[in-house]
């Protein structure tokens, strides 16, 4: 069967911290679907002030590659920053971000295609998380709390795996968030009213690396950094100001 070539074009970024083992191999997967898909498209990494060598490894893709490009933090950021450089460097009609620790399946964006027809953006949720059973609680604590206190509906609001138009980037910037930039681009393209569809996702378990929001130890019971579950606190409730769009 002949490989679906879609007429859109489309930026796809991926933040990086630490990801020696990862950055390589999940920028290939990306540019061969790309490449497969896609007539005009750019790959986007985004790399944190790092302590191994994924800096030195993105930029070696992207001199073999003139598809894919590097953004390099000068100094440490949250994840939020992070997703911020990317959203607002994209320059195609499409924007989709995932991240460079290989637990997502790039093909499933094929699904998330079919519903760009005919809404602004799609936004995945892990069907089955692949997680430390402590990350999966805080999450599903965080996901209450967007619902309560900013009044978003999402199953999983900080899922890695979001397609929009770059239309509702447009809308919605800038990014403030050094954290919660992924709950602030829900409530934001809420607020203007954007149609959005949730879709499930295939989540894997991490084969190497170890998360930038995790403690020292992994293991069962990892423990998430407590800088960043204040963090994210004191941002949902920053993002309050946001369900009315006048505010941004």
């Amino acid at each position: 069967m002949k490989d679906k070539k879609y007429t859109q074009s489309i930026s796809v970024f991926i933040p990086a911290y630490n990801e020696e083992e990862n950055i390589r191999e999940v920028s290939l997967d990306i540019i061969k679907f790309l490449n497969k898909h896609f007539k005009t498209y750019e790959l986007i990494l985004v790399i944190n002030k790092c302590k191994d060598k994924t800096p030195q490894l993105a930029k070696e893709l992207a001199k073999k590659n003139k598809h894919i490009r590097v953004i390099q933090q000068k100094t440490f950021v949250g994840y939020g920053s992070q997703l911020k450089k990317g959203w607002e460097n994209a320059k195609y009609d499409l924007v989709f971000y995932t991240d460079s620790d290989r637990q997502f399946n790039i093909e499933e964006l094929t699904r998330f295609m079919e519903s760009i027809k005919e809404y602004d953006a799609v936004v995945g949720y892990r069907k089955k998380r692949r997680d430390p059973f402590m990350r999966i609680a805080y999450s599903k604590l965080y996901n209450l709390a967007l619902g309560l206190i900013l009044g978003i509906k999402f199953k999983d609001a900080d899922c890695a795996f979001k397609l929009c138009k770059k239309e509702v980037i447009d809308a919605i910037k800038p990014i403030t968030q050094d954290r919660g930039a992924d709950s602030e681009f829900l409530v934001k393209a809420t607020a203007k009213g954007f149609k959005m569809k949730q879709l499930p996702v295939t989540h894997r378990p991490r084969i190497a690396g170890v998360s930038e929001a995790e403690s020292e130890g992994g293991g069962f019971f990892v423990k998430i950094k407590p800088e960043i579950i204040k963090a994210l606190i004191k941002e949902t409730l920053y993002l309050r100001k946001f369900r009315n769009p006048e505010n941004f």
